[in-house]
């Protein structure tokens, strides 16, 4: 699979200070955070069926991350940027059970309701684990009686090598308005606007923020109406942006205002893997990160890989 290039590769960085909520087990790496990432897994419990050669998959996904644990003894967290469900359509319905279920194995610690996730809120918030965090900041049910997503999540991560230092990290979640449909249960506000309103409350509890958006960027630089650029340019407390991308490309690092811009790659082909580095002064700067192709060779959890082939098998 050959991907094009966009973007520039910079660095952002803001102030942290400590705190507390939800906590995270650290180790003895220093004063940074291990962060895997992604957005737009679409349901990929399985490698595609690219030309290039077959990416992604869940038991690659674990894998990389059994792999990461090897090595990295510090705070590891995983984040989803949104649409880690398959859209509605046929054999959507087994796969997403797979997808629910993978939770258990592959502890994602904040996802972001994505617009398609939305078909399977009513499953997927029955559903609840204590270490998945589902939130939307800008999404409000149509109707009484479906159940409401946090508008945020805050984790509070103990840096190793300091026990009185804590990275207390708040997530935000949003959607595209304009992506949403009437028949998801759901409309969305305008997402400037639901952080204006939220902002407050989430920074009594955290000292800096990261942003995940469901949203179609442009190629290339974000254009001066951008809500993203607006939305980093009014929010000096944002250190990290990640969005969905639906396209094949690879996004390096972009800086807006003080928030450090990337995308996931869609169908979970690749996983982002990048360091939050909190210095003596405390300020986290967002380290240059990389993408890792889930390709031919990559280490495999082996029951996931049984898992994922016996449900292909079902699906033939």
């Amino acid at each position: 699979m050959h991907f094009r290039l966009a973007g520039a590769l910079l660095l952002g960085s803001c102030l942290i200070l400590g705190g507390a909520a939800v906590i995270l087990a650290a180790d003895d790496s220093g004063s940074e955070v291990r962060v895997l990432f992604s957005g737009e897994v679409q349901g990929g419990f399985q490698p595609c069926g690219c030309a290039g050669g077959p990416t992604g998959g869940l038991a690659r996904r674990l894998g990389y991350r059994d792999e990461v644990r090897k090595d990295w003894h510090g705070p590891l967290i995983q984040i989803d940027a949104g649409n880690y469900l398959a859209a509605p359509g046929p054999n959507a319905q087994a796969i997403n059970q797979m997808m629910f279920q993978s939770l258990d194995r592959i502890p994602i610690s904040v996802m972001n309701l994505g617009v398609d996730d939305l078909y399977w809120w009513s499953a997927l918030s029955k559903e609840a684990r204590s270490e998945t965090h589902i939130i939307s900041t800008n999404l409000v049910p149509r109707r009484s009686g479906l159940a409401v997503p946090a508008a945020f999540a805050v984790l509070d991560i103990p840096l190793a090598g300091n026990s009185k230092q804590k990275l207390r990290l708040g997530f935000l979640g949003l959607a595209d308005p304009a992506r949403v449909k009437p028949n998801s249960g759901f409309r969305a506000l305008d997402p400037i606007e639901a952080v204006r309103k939220v902002k407050p409350e989430v920074m009594q509890q955290a000292d800096a923020l990261v942003v995940l958006w469901d949203i179609i960027r442009p190629v290339g630089s974000f254009p001066a109406n951008s809500p993203v650029r607006k939305l980093a340019e009014e929010n000096p407390e944002i250190c990290l942006i990640l969005t969905t991308e639906k396209r094949d490309i690879l996004y390096h690092p972009q800086t807006l205002g003080h928030a450090t811009v990337l995308s996931g790659v869609e169908r979970g082909r690749y996983m982002g893997d990048l360091r939050l580095n909190v210095g003596a002064d405390g300020k986290i700067e967002v380290v240059d990160p990389k993408f890792v192709e889930l390709k031919d060779g990559s280490p495999e959890d082996p029951q996931m890989l049984r898992e994922q082939n016996n449900l292909a098998a079902r699906l033939q």
